[in-house]
């Protein structure tokens, strides 16, 4: 089992406690997500993006593989990166500083796990506040320290849920509705069921 971890230039998280980097058989840096690699002593074994807001000298760097692209271009360096994770035949994604200031960015972050669940690998962006998972069909979620559960829909939805304090059953979920927010799980364990892609969101206060 292959597992990737990305790192962005969103938000940096400030507990990396539960962050085992030397699990890792991969680590991609998209652009200045490779600052808060080497802020914790880590190396990344590629640099992707147009390495426009890295600090670090590009010139400097040693022992990782850098994949430069133009500023000009049709994907963003985290769109680069998850492409990279997905030629190395990644089975596990996990993501780090996928979520900014620029909204724009953090939205389309959280659709591009779409590609990654269509690849065939699990995936999950963390970020101080919020977990994030994508799913289409059946799925689990264990609960833990992240207290809200919510699920986000992108087109009329039929979904279940189970094992949360507001269960429901084959219901038609209209897009464009805050229905499924801000629910919480009071089992060991939800189960969801989809079917259409949907993203799973663990919230902290």
């Amino acid at each position: 089992m292959i597992n990737t971890l990305i790192v962005g230039g969103g938000f940096k998280l400030k507990d990396t406690s539960k962050i085992f980097f030397n699990t890792y058989d991969y680590i991609i840096a998209a652009d200045s997500g490779f600052d808060f690699l080497e802020e914790h002593g880590i190396k990344p074994d590629y640099l992707v993006g147009d390495l426009d807001s890295i600090k670090s000298s590009v010139e400097d760097i040693d022992g990782v593989e850098i994949i430069k692209y133009p500023t000009e271009k049709n994907a963003t360096d985290m769109e680069i990166a998850i492409d990279k994770a997905i030629d190395l035949e990644s089975d596990s994604v996990t993501i780090l500083s996928a979520i900014g200031t620029r909204l724009d960015h953090t939205l389309a972050n959280l659709t591009l796990l779409k590609k990654l669940l269509e690849s065939g690998a699990e995936s999950e962006i963390i970020s101080n506040y919020n977990k994030v998972i994508p799913l289409i069909g059946k799925g689990m979620i264990l609960k833990d320290d992240f207290k809200y559960f919510s699920i986000m829909t992108f087109e009329d939805t039929i979904v279940s849920i189970d094992g949360v304090k507001y269960p429901i059953e084959n219901f038609k979920v209209e897009f464009g509705t805050s229905r499924l927010i801000s629910n919480e799980i009071t089992e060991e364990y939800a189960t969801i069921y989809t079917d259409k892609f949907v993203l799973l969101i663990q919230s902290r206060d």
